[in-house]
């Protein structure tokens, strides 16, 4: 019976000091925006679509098959700020995207065969 009196206040404990944790602001709460690719590449090709940050990384977003288009996420603590879409080829080869700036809730559409791009405001 103690035992399980004891395990409870750990748990009880447990979860305060993770809800203070986060009201204190010790996560940073993460922002997302949407990226709309449409791949229409000829010859067409499948491709792993890349965010690169200005004076940062680059991050895989993910895949887009030949002749289709796909909705990715993007997320990130800091969104604000200049980036590039990379679309990479299994051959190598690669397409950039201008760069554009990037904003919480922003939706970016990108066809890559003409390599146009445009930041819309979500609804």
């Amino acid at each position: 019976m103690m035992r399980m009196i004891r395990f409870a206040l750990v748990l009880g404990l447990a979860g305060v000091t993770a809800g203070c944790f986060g009201f204190l602001g010790g996560g940073e709460p993460e922002t997302t925006a949407t990226v709309l690719v449409l791949n229409d590449l000829n010859p067409p090709s499948v491709l792993t679509i890349e965010m690169r940050r200005s004076g940062d990384d680059t991050e895989t977003l993910g895949t887009v098959p030949a002749g289709e288009e796909r909705t990715l996420t993007y997320s990130s603590s800091e969104l604000q700020g200049n980036y590039q879409l990379i679309a990479r080829q299994s051959s190598g080869a690669s397409v950039t995207s201008r760069d554009f700036t990037l904003f919480a809730g922003a939706r970016v559409q990108w066809q890559v065969g003409s390599n146009t791009l445009s930041v819309v405001e979500s609804r």
